[in-house]
């Protein structure tokens, strides 16, 4: 499976509960069990949503169904999911976590550091909640927290700690330290394409594409059938604006693995700003059957529509993207113009004012085209 982790490489291990809802729900839960250990998560969330029409209060079941959502990538339905069993058992430690990785997976990296953070204050030796904690306040740009959480990992025969250490070190300008662990790091690893994958994510992590592209070129030389080298080789070359380059990787990226979502989102959107729009219609109309509610391909496609003045077609999409991600900024400056455009005067005058309230935050909540591609894009 393609890895989509922006900075770190962790093993993700998601807890679930082994024992039926009820005696009246057992064979369904059963059943769903079976699926999921098999990997069948779509079986498995159909068995789980059945369990849950009879008892909707079950807590193994809304948790394993937020297991198996997780591992499909449907990562806003599984935050939902571990809401309602907190809602019923709020000590469940497990739980806790699941929901901050689900919010890390999906690129919601303040949600899933205050899980985090709870789940350390219960079990503060818990290193896996450390880790994930301290990647999360790298990309909130927490330097100085990230060091100081990396710090209570070191040392460590983990690759991915030594680099995010390393990564955490540079930023508050701690240089011989941060080189002597990524030396550790690329000891006796140097034939590791996961290593050169996480070396590159730090460096486009830090803003500086060019040192990423020639570890994401040494992790393709490596391992040319990996798509996730191709995509993060393409990404390096987007942010140094060569396009094309970017364009190639991404489609060899595409052609490894037709489901993985990142390659076919980037190229769509990318295209799209190129006013290439038949093309980019097609990558994005892919992207979105993989993940019908990821809130920036709603956007790519109503912005697309929009451009070529298919109002009716871009209000659609419009909306669900504001649904999905309600404070992305230019989602709704384009909706207020698209309701102006089809002369729905009143609701324009609402989405504009709802516009200017989201300029009022200060906030740029409009993620680069890198950050959409390997996010779920999709709201709570």
């Amino acid at each position: 499976m393609p890895v989509q982790a922006i900075l770190i490489l962790l093993e993700i291990v998601l807890a679930g509960f082994l024992y039926p809802a009820s005696c009246a729900a057992s064979s369904d839960f059963d059943d769903a069990r079976r699926q999921q250990d098999a990997g069948h998560n779509a079986e498995a969330e159909k068995l789980y949503r059945a369990v849950l029409k009879a008892e909707p209060r079950s807590v193994p079941a809304l948790t394993n169904l937020g297991v198996v959502l997780a591992r499909q990538g449907k990562y806003g339905e599984a935050v939902t999911s571990y809401k309602k069993v907190l809602g019923l058992a709020p000590d469940l430690l497990p739980v806790k976590m699941n929901l901050g990785i689900a919010f890390y997976q999906a690129a919601r990296y303040a949600e899933a550091a205050a899980w985090f953070q709870s789940v350390l204050k219960v079990s503060p030796g818990e290193t896996r909640a450390r880790h994930l904690l301290a990647v999360c306040s790298l990309q909130t740009s927490r330097y100085q927290e990230a060091a100081d959480h990396f710090s209570r990992l070191l040392p460590s025969g983990d690759v991915s700690v030594n680099v995010g250490a390393a990564t955490a070190l540079l930023k508050t300008g701690r240089h011989a330290e941060a080189e002597d662990l990524l030396e550790k790091a690329l000891k006796g690893q140097d034939r590791s394409p996961e290593i050169h994958l996480m070396i590159g994510q730090a460096h486009l992590g830090l803003n500086e594409p060019e040192q990423a592209a020639q570890s994401f070129q040494k992790m393709v030389a490596l391992a040319p059938s990996q798509p996730d080298g191709h995509f993060y080789l393409g990404g390096a070359y987007f942010k140094q604006g060569q396009f094309s380059k970017a364009l190639e990787e991404w489609r060899v990226a595409a052609r490894l693995d037709t489901q993985y979502f990142p390659p076919l989102f980037a190229i769509g959107a990318l295209l799209a700003g190129q006013r290439n729009f038949d093309e980019a219609r097609e990558w994005l109309t892919r992207a979105l059957a993989l993940r019908p509610n990821h809130g920036a391909t709603l956007f790519e496609l109503g912005r697309l529509a929009y451009r070529l003045n298919q109002y009716d077609e871009a209000l659609p999409q419009l909306l669900e993207a504001t649904k999905q991600q309600p404070e992305l900024k230019e989602a709704s400056y384009l909706l207020a113009n698209t309701y102006r455009s089809l002369g729905k005067a009143e609701e324009a005058r609402r989405e504009f004012l709802r516009y200017s309230q989201l300029q009022k935050t200060g906030l740029n909540n409009d993620r680069d085209l890198m950050q959409a591609a390997v996010s779920d894009g999709a709201g709570p």
